[in-house]
């Protein structure tokens, strides 16, 4: 359960802090998600890097339980924020971001994806998204991920 603080309660907590100057400015929030949040996909870890997102290998295996438990808690503060923010007209829109697949410890160093693309991807999407997305689980490219 080490992966909460930092993947869950700190997205909540921040948001929950700068509430009030996020109304304010009509901000957005994005929270960086994971491929390996999907409950639909369920793709196990090893899938994730050697196969295709159009492949479908079931994960018999349960790798990484706390980290997915607290990606999957994430998108699922994102879709109930955006939906109260939304509700309340509080002017906020509130994103789930999956950056790609690439090397990080977490990947042992391993990537699919090239890391500047990535980057560039999630910049393009936080430049190009407001409240009409507000609720949504996209990739670096903009695409809907499954939930």
């Amino acid at each position: 359960m080490e992966k909460f603080p930092t993947n869950t309660v700190g997205p909540f907590l921040t948001t929950k802090s700068f509430h009030h100057n996020l109304k304010l400015a009509s901000g957005l929030v994005y929270n960086l998600s994971s491929r390996r949040a999907s409950i639909s996909s369920r793709l196990s870890f090893m899938s994730d890097w050697f196969l295709t997102t159009n492949s479908e290998v079931y994960n018999l295996q349960g790798q990484d339980l706390a980290y997915r438990l607290s990606k999957t808690a994430l998108n699922q503060l994102t879709a109930t924020m955006a939906a109260e923010f939304k509700n309340n007209g509080d002017g906020i829109a509130v994103i789930a971001v999956y950056p790609g697949y690439v090397a990080t410890r977490l990947s042992s160093f391993r990537s699919r994806d090239n890391m500047e693309e990535c980057i560039g991807g999630v910049v393009r999407v936080v430049e190009t998204t407001g409240m009409s997305e507000t609720g949504s689980f996209v990739d670096c490219k903009g695409q809907a991920m499954p939930w």
